[in-house]
């Protein structure tokens, strides 16, 4: 019989506010703790985001990291 844990993820930010300006890049750093592993999205404005040339997530271990390389106007924004 396989168990799995019944709570919801404990998701911690390193910082709940990026300050950062136009041609510059931004890094959002996040922990999840989860059992089993939680599958982490990156949403911006509501928004599910993708990778794209800018834009870079990764994870090593329970540490989830969206970079934003060259921020641009359309990056400004909340992001969860």
């Amino acid at each position: 019989m396989c168990k799995t844990s019944e709570n919801p993820p404990e998701i911690t930010v390193e910082r709940s506010w990026v300050h950062t300006g136009e041609g510059f890049r931004a890094e959002l750093l996040c922990t999840v703790l989860a059992d089993p592993p939680a599958e982490v999205t990156w949403y911006q404005n509501s928004f599910p985001l993708s990778a794209t040339d800018r834009i870079t997530m990764s994870a090593r271990g329970n540490n989830h990291t969206l970079l934003i390389a060259n921020v641009q106007p359309e990056d400004f924004g909340n992001y969860r």
